[in-house]
């Protein structure tokens, strides 16, 4: 409903504050997402994955080859929201964050924006990553927080794919 667009846009805020003007941020596919694309001021694709620098768009609906070379040898940051229902943060709907960008830009660059709503909804409370490269997801697994509203973190437990 509409508190939870509030939360949403709240906790983008958050994020975007702490994006820093150096930093190309690779942001993710889906509603949660684009929350943090409108902050930054522009729709941007709500299937692909765009970029934005300085505050502003610098591609829209990258592929894997367009993200990776924006984010090697720069500081980079991914955001990505969950996949409702299903609890992915990688390997549904955003293909486009490979292995490859996935490690350039490190488990520490990676930014998760959920509603609670949408994290309370999980089957099982887990969030999971399918990357098809079985090591990165031994990697990524563990905890992960997860921007919710301003201020707000959950933690959430990630796990490979079943």
């Amino acid at each position: 409903g509409a508190s939870e667009e509030a939360a949403l846009a709240a906790a983008a805020d958050d994020i975007v504050r702490e994006l820093a003007p150096e930093v190309v941020a690779l942001i993710g596919p889906g509603t949660s997402a684009r929350a943090v694309k409108r902050r930054l001021g522009s729709e941007g694709t709500l299937l692909g994955v765009d970029a934005f620098a300085g505050g502003r768009l610098v591609a829209a609906d990258l592929t894997e080859q367009q993200c990776l070379a924006l984010v090697r040898g720069r500081p980079g940051r991914i955001v990505v929201g969950v996949t409702g229902g299903q609890g992915f943060l990688f390997g549904r709907g955003n293909q486009q964050l490979s292995p490859p960008v996935i490690r350039a830009v490190g488990r520490d660059g990676i930014t998760v924006i959920a509603g609670v709503n949408k994290l309370q909804e999980l089957v099982d409370g887990v969030l999971r990553v399918d990357t098809g490269d079985a090591e990165l997801d031994r990697e990524l697994s563990g905890y992960i927080k997860v921007v919710t509203a301003a201020g707000t973190r959950a933690i959430m437990k990630v796990a490979e794919p079943i």
